[in-house]
């Protein structure tokens, strides 16, 4: 974390990227408030350093800084952070008694304007532009195609007016996908429930997207300009490859899941780096990660609409289909949900269409109902 990121913070100039960054700077490593508190005794001599002190008094605030600062060269980078800080010191004080008072209280106020934001739109269908426009998203299938200042979504165009200022904001409702093509050739498949925040062209030093919910990306190679997917639980990094990333803030369970080229899943200081047909997989509750080696096939042939299982209980095919469409699915009959199936299914835009395609695979199929019973739920019989 640079000086310059926690001074325009500290004057409440950060952007929304910054922030993201000082709230995972102060939860990955509790040493960083320690930080935060040693910057503010260092306010302290501010008024004196102003009043040209004479040479023992500077030596000692010299000595004083290089033991409350971290080195970055020398003291006269020191002099221009305190001159910096020395408008704000006001705002240093009361932010250290907010993070001695409670943390966890103060991250979540960081963030507080984005997720009013995503709560607001979260499972609307739309996309939201920097510049405020809305566009609302079709019901099953999508595709935004980024350009410059223009966006083609679904074969009409849109001008963004805003580049600089904010990120674009797309919100996928249940039973619906939505693909998104960056000008630099990256494409994002973005999964149901699920949301990305994104900038209408990247910088030319970065490549970074905040997500909520599952994508799968094909990333285009740049040399030196890696892809950051930022989440709430992990960032994942990578130069040139395809994987696939579920990061539902309402989950307990984090993964990804590679498909070609290399991946690295940090946290703080923890790095994992994983293979081709590997999953790394975080339960958060239990604060425990691990690597397994899978057939990625399965984890990422959502983004074809489709569902592949083997040898898997008919309940369990039934709460993957539960987590596209949102719909509760309960089974009648225990013989029934235990029966096995291998095969692929094909996602519509109806759930009593994708069920009924699944139930004509299945001995007296043809017998079954299904019953809405209000709430989101159904129960087949």
């Amino acid at each position: 974390m640079t000086d310059e990121i926690i001074i325009r913070f500290l004057k409440g100039n950060a952007n929304r990227d910054e922030i993201h960054q000082i709230n995972k700077w102060l939860q990955d490593n509790p040493q960083n408030i320690d930080y935060l508190k040693q910057l503010h005794n260092s306010v302290l001599l501010i008024d004196i350093w102003a009043n040209t002190p004479d040479k023992e008094e500077q030596k000692y605030i010299d000595r004083i800084l290089e033991k409350t600062i971290k080195p970055k060269s020398n003291k006269q980078t020191f002099r221009t952070y305190l001159g910096a800080l020395a408008a704000i010191a006001a705002t240093v004080a009361i932010l250290i008694v907010l993070f001695n008072a409670n943390q966890n209280h103060n991250t979540e106020n960081m963030l507080l304007s984005q997720e009013k934001l995503w709560n607001e739109y979260r499972n609307s269908g739309i996309l939201l532009l920097a510049d405020g426009q809305r566009i609302q998203l079709d019901q099953f299938e999508n595709e935004v195609i980024l350009s410059k200042d223009t966006l083609w979504v679904n074969h009409s165009m849109y001008v963004n007016k805003k580049l600089n200022a904010g990120k674009n904001l797309i919100c996928t409702r249940q039973g619906s996908l939505t693909k998104i093509q960056f000008s630099e050739g990256t494409e994002v498949y973005l999964n149901t429930g699920s949301i990305l925040e994104f900038p209408q062209a990247f910088t030319k030093s970065e490549r970074d997207v905040f997500l909520d919910g599952e994508a799968y990306l094909s990333v285009s190679k740049q040399d030196g300009k890696p892809f950051i997917v930022n989440t709430g639980t992990k960032t994942v990094q990578v130069l040139g490859t395809c994987f696939n990333v579920q990061a539902y803030s309402a989950k307990d369970v984090f993964s990804t899941v590679l498909v070609e080229g290399s991946v690295a899943v940090s946290s703080g200081k923890e790095r994992t780096l994983i293979s081709p047909e590997q999953m790394y997989v975080y339960y958060k509750e239990r604060k425990e990660g691990k690597v397994v080696n899978i057939d990625p096939t399965p984890y990422i042939s959502w983004k074809n609409k489709e569902i592949r299982f083997q040898q898997q209980p008919l309940k369990d095919v039934a709460k993957r289909i539960t987590h596209f469409y949102g719909y509760d699915i309960d089974f009648d009959n225990p013989v029934l949900s235990n029966y096995e199936l291998t095969g692929t299914l094909s996602l519509k835009p109806d759930v009593y269409k994708t069920l009924n395609i699944l139930f004509s695979t299945l001995p007296h199929g043809d017998s079954l109902t299904i019953k809405d019973v209000g709430m989101e739920k159904l129960i087949v019989k």
